[in-house]
């Protein structure tokens, strides 16, 4: 008793150990500061100048900023939004060279992991910061348009507005303490990029680990009744019009390639859906019209499908109607 009696009296307010316990204190807080301060500059600094992947989304998003609504009727401009379906299915030496002397002005914008709510609220961010295209074109199969789910905290990052961050807590069911990593992610580099980094750092460290995704056969998830497809489609197709027809954009929705027929009715229900939201539907591979060979793992084109695709999405692009 006489020994913790002691140890307050040593700490007391204005006592030598209490300025000790308060520097120790004070040096502690510095030190923590210090270090967060350091992940967060080495996140906003160092990783996108190392990673391919971090580098690309920054790109895109910068020229999709400088889109804008062409004054000559002649010219049209697209922003085609997706995640790695779009990213394996476009070839951009292709789409590049096949643009030359058109009049189209396609612009790609693919994030991995991404589905409808990711860019559903990236298409409210990028048309707020001054994106201006005449058509944004949603490209994604079907079960990923009827998912709630997101890309978790690199969407926070990247595609989401905070001022959002409720509709987002809505919207994709998220819990108080979900909800509160995604706005801090949203202000903070480390904390939206850390699933990202450290995968870069475990493919930097790893030789040869990008080269083993082709063995590792993706499945798409299982479709729900083509009228429930149907249904859901055709809410968020118009939910996703509102928002562009809201910055004077128009929507078109591209169903990327299937490899196998069997998602022929999913399809077939997105395309009603469009229709009867008023919202065109391309489809410029019919599901089951490539076989495996033109797929790197049963889900991603790989570059002989993509140098199908790409020109006939082009083509139907064109096709559009100025009305």
């Amino acid at each position: 008793m006489s020994t913790l009696l002691t140890s307050v009296r040593a700490i007391r307010p204005g006592g030598s150990g209490y300025r000790r316990a308060a520097l120790s204190i004070a040096l502690l807080a510095a030190a923590a500061l210090a270090y967060l301060g350091a992940l967060e500059i080495a996140a906003r600094v160092l990783y996108p100048a190392h990673s391919e992947l971090a580098a690309r989304i920054r790109s895109d998003w910068s020229t999709a900023l400088q889109l804008g609504v062409s004054p000559s009727p002649d010219h049209r401009s697209f922003l085609l939004v997706g995640n790695s379906l779009l990213q394996a299915g476009i070839d951009r030496k292709e789409l590049g060279a096949l643009q030359q002397g058109s009049t189209l002005s396609v612009v790609v914008m693919p994030i991995e992991n991404t589905d409808y709510l990711d860019w559903y609220f990236g298409a409210r961010r990028l048309l707020a910061a001054g994106s201006k295209p005449e058509f944004v074109v949603l490209c994604l199969a079907p079960v990923q348009l009827i998912s709630t789910s997101t890309n978790g905290v690199l969407f926070a990052r990247t595609l989401m507005r905070p001022l959002d961050i409720l509709r987002v807590k809505q919207a994709a069911g998220l819990d108080w303490t979900t909800t509160a990593t995604y706005l801090m992610a949203s202000a903070s580099a480390w904390i939206g990029d850390s699933t990202e980094i450290r995968n870069w750092i475990r493919v930097e460290t790893v030789p040869g680990m990008t080269e083993l995704a082709p063995y590792f056969w993706q499945r798409a998830g299982a479709n729900p009744r083509a009228d429930v497809i149907e249904e859901i489609v055709g809410r968020r197709l118009t939910q996703f019009s509102a928002v562009c027809v809201a910055h004077g954009c128009r929507v078109l929705l591209v169903v990327p390639p299937l490899v196998s027929d069997r998602g022929a009715a999913s399809v077939a229900a997105v395309a009603r859906a469009g229709r009867a939201a008023g919202i065109p539907v391309l489809i410029p591979v019919a599901p089951g019209e490539l076989g495996q060979s033109y797929f790197k793992d049963g889900f991603h084109l790989n570059q002989g499908g993509a140098e199908i695709f790409t020109p006939r999405l082009l083509e139907a692009l064109r096709g559009i109607p100025n009305n």
